[in-house]
């Protein structure tokens, strides 16, 4: 047999197994497809319905699928046993026993009919690792409690998404376990003791549930052709196939590009769940999860395979730019972001114990989570507190009833002083980079009430704030090496001795730098990216040209060759070669010629960015645009007293100092506190400082100035 024939063979072959694939899912989601009755296939009304769910079959043996057996149902509601919602008295909670480990569990009663109330008897159990009971993960929405369901023989408001939710559980009320466990209806939210004790408890409750149940909404019928193309892309997976380009999908079976399944399909991480906080710990938790879409169920690692099936393709992003625009495409992409998070947050919290303290950070968690939304800014934190270490003497204690800038501090204070059994210095270290007055939310009446080092956990998108320097590049800074220790003490009060309380801490730091001369940044007319990067680029190349020639030697001293030092600094000296390369990135072999190239391509070509975007490695010149971009957005060029080439934040102002902190990887920006307020200051020896942020300071980061007098490091106060 010629190969052209082999070929034709194995293709013909992989269609028959995507045709097969996508008979048995048609099959199995006609089970329940009936707008009357729960758990019903149709058949009510015609004992031999057209089938609704056709699958998207390719050319190739086709499978036929025999409609269901009919069954029998009331065809009116009249036989229905209905509750009238609004006539049943208000539901009240009874209160949980006081022993540990006791919670709430939902029962939801069957229905005949689509459109039966909801009716749920609610229950009281002591929790084990036997008990045997599902979790719901949804996503909350509007806090507008307008749907009513019987419970116990009265009557609860809840939300219109939980309401529909449970009807989606109800119509699958075949499955087990039936007890199910949602936070909103499982716990008396009013009851401020109860909801401290229960989310201190859910990580638990999530971890040993049978199932959870990830709902995402609902879903019109039409929906079907997309869970065939999740079902064929996840066969791809377990089939022997090459990658395919766009115009070659139809060939395997794939509907054609522009077909409207593909949008559908990938309109799935648009989904508000995929940017809901507290998923994330529902998802990471639990043992099996299971995904609802409207009456469709399938697996999240049927999902999850499906959506690595589109990376082994080569065709995920072409196929996303195709269909999304505007601020669908940006939902789009941090759904596919947080989706990734998701699996990887999973994998490694599977391969660590319950006991090991290490398994996931607090800080890096946070960061991780910064593109997830919350209704209240204090689940910022809260919703990471079940994928820490278990409780203990050094656990964070929270109150749910603190206003979020209290919540902030203490966990801040925490981080500085409780955690060091759990994690050391190293954590605290890392917070610095996440505070500063940079990290504020613009004309937050809290911002006065939260100290200078104490992280604003709402203010860390990579869109609006600087991306802290320790996630820049595959090595991270050692401008102090780990060695050398790390001083960082939490001040109580004058008159007090409550550490939690503290508003100032005390570090190890070393004055580097005064900043006198700070680029401009681009105007804020600018409509495009591309403007606003070259005016930023020209602004900080005209001011380290006119320092170099002016500053009396200081510069050129410190940079005998200037221009590869600014077009190191761009780049946080990150050339992507030796122990920095990575794969789809050309390494940039001389920073001053790349430098001038990419400010060639970034004018010409009005889609650079493109350019900078795809599975083809990047060039040289699109390396260094992509590299400068993510370095120098939200940071401005500056230059110091002593010539030092520095990133700073966009809020600093010249007179701000320069130091390097003992035990962080990276210098900050500090400002005395009388300049902040404007009235007399404390004197230089034993001042306040406020932080200003983190700043990147070219020919430091690597440790070269840890050297030196070891009195130039003096104790310095941060408040």
């Amino acid at each position: 047999m010629d190969d052209e024939s082999g070929l034709d063979g194995e293709l013909e072959g992989r269609r028959h197994v995507l045709n097969f694939a996508s008979a048995l899912v048609a099959a199995e989601q006609c089970q329940i497809r009936c707008p009357i009755h729960e758990w019903c296939n149709g058949t009510c009304a015609d004992p031999q319905p057209a089938l609704e769910y056709r699958p998207l079959l390719s050319p190739g043996p086709v499978f036929s699928i025999q409609p269901p057996p009919s069954v029998s149902f009331p065809e009116t509601a009249d036989s229905s046993p209905l509750v009238n919602t609004a006539a049943l008295e208000p539901y009240t909670y009874d209160p949980l026993p006081p022993q540990p480990g006791f919670i709430r569990l939902v029962r939801i009663q069957p229905a005949v009919f689509v459109d039966d109330p909801v009716t749920i008897e609610l229950i009281q159990v002591r929790h084990s690792e036997e008990l045997k009971y599902a979790a719901l993960s949804y996503v909350w929405g509007p806090a507008v409690f307008d749907h009513d369901i019987a419970c116990n023989g009265k009557r609860l408001s809840i939300t219109k998404t939980l309401h529909d939710a449970l009807k989606r559980h109800r119509q699958h009320q075949h499955t087990e376990p039936c007890d199910l466990w949602t936070d909103a209806i499982c716990i008396n939210q009013a009851d401020m003791a109860e909801l401290n004790s229960q989310i201190h408890f859910m990580n638990f409750i999530y971890m040993f549930a049978s199932v959870v149940y990830l709902d995402f909404g609902n879903a019109e019928p039409s929906w079907f052709s997309d869970l065939d193309v999740l079902t064929k892309l996840k066969t791809f997976a377990e089939v022997d196939w090459q990658d395919c380009d766009l115009e070659d999908l139809p060939l395997h079976g794939m509907p054609p590009q522009g077909d409207e399944a593909w949008t559908n399909y990938l309109s799935i991480w648009t989904l508000p769940w995929f940017r809901r906080t507290w998923i994330v710990q529902e998802f990471v938790l639990a043992r099996e999860t299971v995904c609802r879409f409207g009456r469709f169920t399938f697996k999240w690692d049927d999902l999850a395979t499906s959506f690595r099936s589109l990376n082994r393709l080569h065709i995920q992003s072409l196929l996303a730019a195709t269909v999304f625009d505007g601020p669908t495409a940006r939902n789009w992409s941090i759904g596919v972001l947080n989706h990734q998070r998701l699996y990887d947050l999973r994998d490694r919290f599977s391969r660590c114990t319950l006991q090991s303290p290490d398994r996931i950070e607090p800080i890096g968690l946070l960061w991780t989570m910064r593109e997830f939304d919350v209704s209240n800014p204090k689940d910022r934190i809260i919703a990471t507190m079940g994928m820490l270490p278990p409780p203990s003497e050094a656990s964070f204690h929270f109150d749910y009833a603190w206003s979020f800038d209290k919540l902030y501090h203490r966990f801040a204070v925490w981080l500085v002083w409780g955690a060091r059994p759990l994690w050391g210095s190293y954590e605290r270290n890392r917070m610095l980079s996440h505070a500063g007055l940079e990290r504020r939310v613009a004309g937050s009446r809290e911002n006065e009430s939260l100290p200078s080092w104490a992280p604003d956990w709402r203010a860390q998108s990579i869109e609006q704030y600087a991306k802290p320097l320790y996630s820049i590049r595959k090595v991270p800074y050692r401008a102090i090496s780990r060695s050398r220790g790390s001083a960082m003490f939490p001040i109580p009060e004058d008159g007090t001795t409550e550490i939690h309380e503290a508003r100032q801490i005390l570090v190890s730091g070393r004055l580097l730098d005064t900043i006198v001369g700070i680029a401009d940044g681009p105007a804020a007319a600018h409509k495009s990216e591309k403007d606003a990067l070259e005016e930023w680029h020209v602004n900080a190349f005209n001011l380290c040209e006119t320092t170099a020639a002016t500053s009396q030697g200081a510069l050129t001293g410190t940079y005998p060759d200037w221009e590869d030092a600014f077009a190191r600094t761009l780049l946080g000296n990150d050339l992507y070669s030796g122990t920095h390369a990575m794969p789809s990135y050309a390494p940039i072999a001389s920073p001053t010629t790349t430098r001038r190239e990419a400010l060639t391509e970034l004018r010409s070509n009005p889609r650079w960015m493109e350019a900078s975007v795809g599975y083809a490695q990047r060039s040289a010149p699109a390396t260094y645009l992509q590299q400068m971009t993510t370095v120098c957005r939200n940071r401005k060029f500056a230059v110091g007293e002593k010539g030092y080439m520095t990133l700073v934040p966009e809020l600093a102002a010249v007179g701000d100092e320069v130091f390097l902190i003992s035990g962080c990887a990276v210098p900050f920006l500090l400002r005395r506190r009388d300049a902040v307020e404007g009235g007399a200051g404390t004197g230089a020896e034993g001042g306040i400082h406020v932080l200003v942020g983190e700043c990147y300071v070219h020919g430091v980061m690597e440790g070269e100035e840890i050297s030196g007098n070891e009195a130039d490091w003096k104790a310095v106060r941060l408040g």
